[in-house]
């Protein structure tokens, strides 16, 4: 993935007219943050609908944020701008930035986590920084005060607030799969970043001293096991029961296998 820096404040730039609006946040589910930002998106133009994907991605972690958006897209609203606020550096000295890809429009930190998504995508993409203005209402709620007014804009056909940048972050990374749980569901099923067509069924996942068989669906495991998840992920669960608590798998823990697939 190839993405070129732009040297604006005003660029010779006219945004591409986006059909929906996804939106990801480690905020939390029905949380006063997740509230605030809708109450901003209210603003955009009328018939572009918003999907929340997701307000409980891991806190802290724009890298397993990013391996569950790449994942997760193919099954998202074709030309969709894509919101995602996962952003530890809040108020520091990362940037903000919109990229433009042919099959998306991203906006939020500048901390890698669009890479995964933009290297899957391929080709080439354009990023932009936004200018972070002085007078903002919070210099640590940039999800409201400023990420979710340039989707606005975006969204209307307008050139939101830019700078000049000679580096960005935002489509680098070569993460295209990553053997780490990136992702707890109410189940205590655990996402891994792992794609799950570079496994076989003969491989073994090792989760510390346990080894982990593969089953096609729950019904066929008899305790904890691994299987290709519903958006092609290598995922952990457990028959009616969590994995996550039965093996004391948190986000971020790694991964190995007892053998590879020969891939």
């Amino acid at each position: 993935m190839r993405v070129r820096p732009r040297p604006p404040s005003r660029p010779d730039w006219k945004p591409r007219r986006r059909r929906s609006l996804v939106v990801a946040t480690d905020f939390g589910p029905g949380s006063l943050y997740v509230g605030q930002l809708h109450a901003v998106l209210t603003q955009r133009p009328d018939g572009i609908p918003l999907v929340d994907l997701a307000h409980d991605l891991a806190p802290f972690a724009p890298r397993a944020a990013g391996l569950l958006l790449a994942a997760h897209w193919p099954f998202l609203p074709p030309e969709s701008l894509l919101l995602a606020v996962v952003d530890p550096g809040v108020g520091g000295p990362r940037a903000a930035v919109v990229i433009e890809h042919e099959a998306v429009t991203c906006v939020g930190p500048d901390n890698g986590i669009f890479a995964p998504l933009l290297r899957r995508l391929g080709g080439s993409a354009r990023a932009f920084r936004l200018a972070i203005p002085r007078d903002l209402p919070s210099v640590s709620f940039h999800g409201r005060d400023l990420f979710a007014p340039a989707a606005v804009a975006i969204l209307a056909g307008r050139v939101p607030s830019l700078v000049a940048s000679t580096r960005l972050d935002a489509g680098e990374g070569s993460w295209d799969d990553v053997d780490e749980i990136i992702h707890i569901d109410r189940y205590g099923n655990a996402m891994t970043g792992r794609r799950a067509f570079t496994r076989t069924a003969r491989d073994t996942l090792l989760v510390g001293r346990r080894r982990l068989g593969h089953a096609r669906v729950f019904e066929e495991a008899r305790g904890p096991f691994w299987y290709a998840n519903s958006v092609g992920l290598v995922e952990i669960a457990s028959p009616r029961g969590s994995a996550a608590d039965l093996l004391g798998l948190t986000v971020g823990r790694p991964l190995r296998w007892a053998r590879t697939s020969g891939r």
